[in-house]
């Protein structure tokens, strides 16, 4: 018999004799009851119940018991005549048949109700390394669940693997039969073996199907593939970072870390160790190795952003190792440029006009060794500061003898020399721009290009210094003397000669004559003594007034006046004069001394000149302008007599604490 299929059992009627019993109306058909009692496997702890056959009579003293059993196996057909004590097993207490012996064989192979060994829930959990070899059962069965072990079947071993992200959608599936190398082969018993054998890493979806009819065998179950360790001959290096980049700044390349099946493997960034050899040194010395800083970033599973940088200029061999197995192409040539050079900002003079201040960008090297050695160098051959930092046409202008001091590692302060000429070009059309020498000025690490960048000299925002004219001399001039005017009080030129011009103006009538005399006078002091000019007594009239100026103008073209009144007179008279400025800035809680020179007449010019005579000079100072200077404004009595006593000397004496704030005397 076969599991599922009915089968029909005849049973033919007799009596105790042994007669064929016929079908009679009046008796009705007989009470036979049969059944299938499975015989019990070994290893079974209780039998089956058995199963019931439905029996028809046939009306002519013939039953048909009819029979199905869903298990294979043998089975006892066992059949009886019920009367009142029971069922009466047909041929008890007589030579009746035997039991019948019924063997169920399995059904038609059925998919659905096919198994595997394992069993599908457990393989859903199941996780394997790339290019591990994996094999499970498939056991065929019917219908019922009974193994199919006549054979005859054959099996197709779907692998797929899913791509893209992983959504699950099925267009993200994509078969993999051949890379999995998977097939089913025959057992006994109606096992058949599937063996495969994944090497892509990610999830697989793996489908038994059951040839002929197609239909899935169990269910598809999914089983997850590791990669395996990143092979360092596989890993991919691709980027910029591997070929060049500028000194200090950050260099970037991407590893893809595969194993031996080309799966990108995650989690082994830490593996990786870079060392930089620089190809030469600029001063011959050996080369070493170093461990550049990196930073080593997953951007996604087995895909490595790595970012160095290295701080010195020229050739390096970059070495990448996974472990301590070098990846393919390294040592990797990379050819570090300089870094951009700090730029000149400004430069600008002081408030003082005495020195210009520079600023930079950014942090400089300072000039290096070259700018160090010039500092710490002593004696008259040695190089100047300012000749370690700047080019010579410039050197030129900064007058004998400048220096160059670092204020910070971004500003520079330039002193003048004597003789200075540097001009800003706020105040002319010739004005000069500044610039380093080449290759004498550099970033801070020194990896940069040197400083060529150059910028129009400025003023600073502020006020800047003003020149201040005085013009000294006697203001009554005696009748043989020759008049001396002194500029040479004047200031204000910040270490530059001012120039001075001297003009006259008679107070009436013309004043042509000492106006060229005083051209000539200061033509003759120009190569003399500058400033000093010497007016003979014949260029001025006496009993005249004339009034004598000197403008004395900076290299910016700032200018001051200062003036000197002189009166001619018609007599030989003392040569007096009060020396230095005629306004003058002092401090109170200071002393102050006011001097005076004075000499006797000149009467070398008059006829009776023999007839004079006497040289004796008396000194008298008087106030004649301000508030009045009277006892009570001194702190004490000894001062007021120490100033009192002085009004009769050469010297005017005027004690500390004396004169009122901002009172000319």
């Amino acid at each position: 018999a076969t599991a599922g299929v009915a089968f029909t059992v005849q049973i033919q009627a007799v009596d105790a004799y042994g007669n064929l019993q016929t079908y009679s109306v009046e008796v009705g058909p007989e009470p036979f009851e049969v059944q299938l009692r499975r015989r019990t496997d070994p290893g079974e702890e209780e039998a089956a119940p058995p199963r019931s056959c439905v029996v028809y009579d046939n009306n002519d003293g013939t039953y048909s018991a009819v029979c199905m059993g869903t298990v294979s196996g043998d089975y006892d057909l066992e059949a009886g005549l019920r009367d009142e004590d029971g069922v009466v097993p047909l041929g008890e207490g007589a030579p009746g048949d035997p039991p019948v012996l019924v063997s169920m064989g399995h059904g038609e192979v059925f998919a659905p109700e096919s198994t595997f060994d394992p069993p599908a829930s457990a393989l859903l959990a199941l996780s394997l390394a790339a290019g591990s070899p994996f094999e499970f059962t498939v056991q065929a069965r019917d219908t019922y669940g009974n193994l199919h072990t006549s054979g005859g079947l054959a099996f197709a071993l779907e692998v797929e693997v899913q791509d893209g992200a992983g959504g699950g959608d099925e267009e993200d599936w994509v078969t993999v039969l051949a890379e999995v190398e998977g097939r089913v082969t025959v057992a006994e018993g109606g096992l058949y073996t599937a063996r495969l054998t994944p090497v892509r890493s990610g999830r697989h979806r793996i489908t038994v199907r059951e040839r002929t009819s197609g239909l899935i065998v169990d269910q598809s179950f999914m089983v997850y593939v590791e990669p395996g360790s990143a092979e360092a001959q596989l890993v991919e290096a691709t980027g910029g970072g591997l070929a060049g980049g500028t000194a200090g700044m950050a260099m970037r390349f991407t590893l893809a870390l595969r194993d031996a099946y080309g799966n990108l493997v995650a989690g082994q960034a830490e593996e990786i160790t870079l060392t930089s050899t620089p190809v030469s040194q600029a001063d011959g010395t050996a080369t070493t190795a170093r461990t550049p800083s990196v930073l080593i970033n997953e951007t996604a599973p087995g895909l490595l952003s790595v970012q160095y940088n290295l701080s010195s200029v020229g050739e390096h061999d970059v070495e990448v190792l996974l472990g301590s197995t070098r990846i393919p192409g390294s040592p990797f040539r990379v050819v570090v440029s300089p870094r951009p050079s700090p730029i000149i900002t400004s430069a600008t003079f002081d408030a003082n006009l005495g020195s210009l201040i520079v600023h930079f960008s950014g942090a400089t090297n300072r000039g290096g060794a070259r700018y160090a050695a010039a500092v710490a160098a002593t004696g008259p051959d040695s190089e100047g500061t300012c000749d370690a930092l700047l080019p010579s046409a410039l050197l030129a202008k900064l007058g004998g003898d400048p220096s160059c001091t670092w204020v910070t590692d971004a500003s520079l302060r330039v002193f003048f020399g004597r003789g200075a000429t540097l001009l800003p070009t706020e105040r002319s059309v010739e004005g000069d721009t500044f610039r380093m020498a080449p290759n004498r000025v550099y970033n801070k690490a020194g990896n940069s290009y040197s400083v060529v960048s150059s910028v129009s000299i400025g003023l600073p925002e502020g006020p800047v210094v003003s020149p201040s004219a005085s013009l000294a001399g006697p203001t009554t001039l005696g009748v043989c003397a020759n008049l001396v005017l002194d500029a040479t009080a004047s200031s204000g030129g910040s270490g530059r000669p001012l120039h001075l011009a001297f003009s006259a103006f008679a107070a009436d009538g013309q004043s042509t004559k000492v106006t060229q005399q005083l051209a000539e006078a200061v033509a003759t002091a120009e190569s003399e003594s500058p400033g000093l000019v010497t007016l003979p007594s014949a260029a001025l009239d006496p009993g005249r007034r004339y009034t004598f100026r000197v403008a004395a103008t900076n290299f910016l073209g700032s200018s001051s006046i200062a003036e000197l009144g002189v009166l001619k007179s018609a007599l030989p008279l003392p040569q007096v004069a009060i020396l230095g400025t005629a306004v003058r800035r002092v401090r109170r809680s200071v002393d102050t001394v006011v001097s005076a020179s004075a000499a006797a007449p000149d009467i070398s010019c008059l006829e009776s000149a023999g007839s004079l005579g006497g040289s004796r000079i008396v000194f008298s100072w008087e106030q004649v302008d301000g508030a009045s200077i009277v006892e009570s404004d001194f702190p004490t009595p000894n001062a007021f007599a120490k100033y009192t006593a002085s009004l009769a000397t050469r010297y005017l004496h005027l004690p500390a604490d004396s004169l009122g704030v901002a009172v000319r005397p």
